[in-house]
């Protein structure tokens, strides 16, 4: 089951499959552990349900090294979603 990721805008930007996260694009973000997306380091988090973002004033810490994986093949983009305003402490997560 796919499951989309939008930024406050409401445009879509990450997939996740399962617990991995890619980009719109393809790229493989990190894992999702609980509401957060790690790999190696904090990447971002899931807030408002899809809304993928960054916590700029939170302390990160490492869970170990970076990895890769392919990219799986790309499901059909959903219709971008209502904007949001963004919780304090938080940005638009930064793609590619």
């Amino acid at each position: 089951m796919v499951t989309w990721f939008f930024d406050s805008i409401g445009n879509p930007i990450a997939f996740a499959i399962d617990n991995a996260v890619w980009s719109i694009k393809g790229r493989y973000i990190g894992y999702l552990l609980g509401n957060e997306i790690w790999n190696g380091e904090y990447m971002g988090e899931v807030v408002y349900r899809n809304r993928l973002l960054y916590n700029r004033v939170a302390i990160h810490t490492s869970k170990g090294q970076r990895t890769y994986l392919p990219p799986p093949a790309i499901p059909i983009t959903p219709i971008s979603e209502p904007s949001i305003t963004l919780p304090g402490g938080y940005e638009d997560f930064k793609l590619e």
